[in-house]
């Protein structure tokens, strides 16, 4: 048996230092985490909480990798709108 986990295609990090605590960092992780498990393929996009990404004049900081797309004082709407991306 393997052990290897395949990754998914694209990860969707969201700062949980915490300045973007302060400012919705987490209602933004949970609000992607439930679109994400309801809407789109694992295998395509993960959700993760990372700890502080040292941005934190930029608060809340989202970033989507492997594009290098960093947006900074992110919305709920915002990241949903990149969600929508991968629907």
């Amino acid at each position: 048996m393997s052990n290897i986990i395949m990754p998914p295609r694209h990860l969707l990090l969201i700062c949980n230092g915490s300045k973007c605590l302060k400012k919705c960092g987490k209602d933004i992780a949970k609000l992607a985490k439930r679109f994400v498990k309801k809407e789109i393929d694992k295998r395509d996009l993960r959700v993760v909480r990372t700890h502080c990404m040292g941005q934190c004049d930029f608060a809340p900081v989202v970033c989507l990798q492997p594009e290098q797309r960093w947006l900074q004082n992110t919305s709920e709407e915002e990241v949903l709108d990149i969600l929508k991306e991968f629907k």
